[in-house]
């Protein structure tokens, strides 16, 4: 009996870390958050700062900035967190506050190809000016509208994650979190049980 008892335990925990969270934006908070990137994108060119790509080519129909923002309203919907609407050139990895203090930031991905969809992918740049918050929330948007969350994992863990070579000309290398090692969201936030757009899927 106690042998049963601990692999329903191993089941459930294997059935909680694998499981995520689709999300569908409703469209009049899809252009919300379009008008916000935008704002976004307009005080970054008139600073003389890179312009966020539009990896079209690739499939994706939102530049970096959009991407995320959507991302931020997606997770707003299922966490009950404001976005914030300031409009800043650097968030320094923070896109809320949970009461307790501790900050989130919410990285979305675009299926370009398995692996960047399936990572998490952070800078060592970021890590080096120490733009990382307590708990990175991992996302991936699908067409116009809808984020698949992964789970979430702890930034100060991100040291010890791996590390693989970048692209970029100005990052080294990125560190890398599977997202079949995130943990499930319902550990950080309470998730909606009344919202026809919210579903979790395995």
């Amino acid at each position: 009996m106690e042998y049963l008892k601990q692999n329903i335990i191993v089941c459930r925990q294997k059935y909680v870390i694998n499981m995520k969270i689709k999300i569908i934006v409703p469209e009049n908070e899809k252009i919300k958050a379009l008008n916000l990137a935008n704002n976004i994108e307009h005080s970054h060119k008139i600073a003389g700062n890179h312009t966020p790509r539009l990896n079209n080519r690739l499939g994706c129909l939102y530049t970096e900035n959009e991407r995320g923002i959507i991302g931020e309203f997606a997770f707003s919907m299922l966490s009950g967190l404001p976005v914030d609407n300031e409009i800043k050139l650097k968030d320094h990895g923070i896109d809320f506050k949970l009461p307790n203090g501790k900050t989130i930031d919410v990285k979305t991905s675009h299926r370009k190809s398995a692996y960047s969809a399936f990572n998490l992918l952070i800078k060592n740049t970021d890590v080096e000016q120490n733009s990382v918050a307590d708990y990175l929330i991992h996302g991936e948007i699908i067409g116009e509208n809808t984020i698949i969350f992964h789970g979430y994992t702890e930034g100060k863990d991100i040291k010890n994650w791996e590390k693989r070579p970048s692209k970029l000309e100005q990052v080294k290398f990125n560190y890398v979190k599977q997202a079949s090692d995130m943990l499930p969201l319902t550990n950080l936030i309470k998730i909606p049980s009344n919202n026809k757009n919210i579903n979790i899927i395995n």
